[in-house]
């Protein structure tokens, strides 16, 4: 008798912890929320300094990632609108008419640099100076001039690292990048941009919009 007791005890027991853990925990347990993307509004261009540079890679090439970020990135709505742009000295160029956030901004590069459509490995490097409308921003970098790249040591292939004008550098997950590590002395020196985009249309050779197509 006592045997048959514990064996429905046991039983008992298996079936509240089945309950909790199926039907009560879910209901508890905080949810995990995708990052909230603002729709961009592409009735006005704005003014910004955003721009990447783009080597080792064709401009066909270059076009096609650019697409395949974009349909990929705007899949509900318009949120990133890159630009690419032949400079008068043959270096490819994209801009971002319509302004970027600093999130959206840092996976185009880690895209570029690891785009399936080459087989190279390009080198995409950016700049731009970021305001607080960034909710993933470094506190640090506000309204800081920056130049973003993914490090050569990058292992995940999720990380990229900025050097701010003034010479702090700061490695960024993109998974996560609240939790980024400042360095105070970076191996990397900051440069500053290559291009006056104020003064675009004195060295622009041809343009290209690279939009989703939805």
């Amino acid at each position: 008798m006592e045997t048959q007791i514990m064996y429905y005890v046991f039983v008992g027991s298996l079936g509240l912890a089945a309950i909790y853990v199926f039907l009560i925990r879910p209901r508890i347990s905080p949810q995990k929320q995708e990052p909230y993307k603002e729709p961009l509004d592409t009735s006005t261009e704005v003014p910004n300094d955003k721009q990447i540079v783009v080597s080792n890679i064709t401009q066909a090439e270059l076009r096609e990632a650019l697409a395949d970020f974009s349909e990929l990135y705007n899949n509900e709505y318009m949120v990133v609108y890159p630009r690419l742009v032949v400079a008068n000295d043959g270096r490819l160029v994209v801009t971002f008419p319509f302004d970027i956030d600093f999130d959206p901004f840092c996976s185009v590069i880690n895209y570029l640099a690891y785009t399936p459509e080459v087989d190279t490995e390009p080198l995409a490097l950016g700049w731009g100076t970021f305001g607080k409308q960034d909710e993933v921003l470094p506190q640090e970098l506000l309204n800081k001039p920056a130049m973003v790249f993914v490090p050569e040591e990058d292992e995940n292939h999720m990380q990229v690292f900025v050097i701010a004008a003034d010479g702090i550098g700061y490695h960024i997950p993109l998974m996560d990048p609240k939790k980024y590590k400042a360095h105070p002395e970076p191996e990397e020196q900051y440069i500053a941009p290559p291009f006056d985009l104020a003064l675009a249309s004195g060295w622009e050779r041809e343009r290209f919009e690279v939009v989703s197509e939805e």
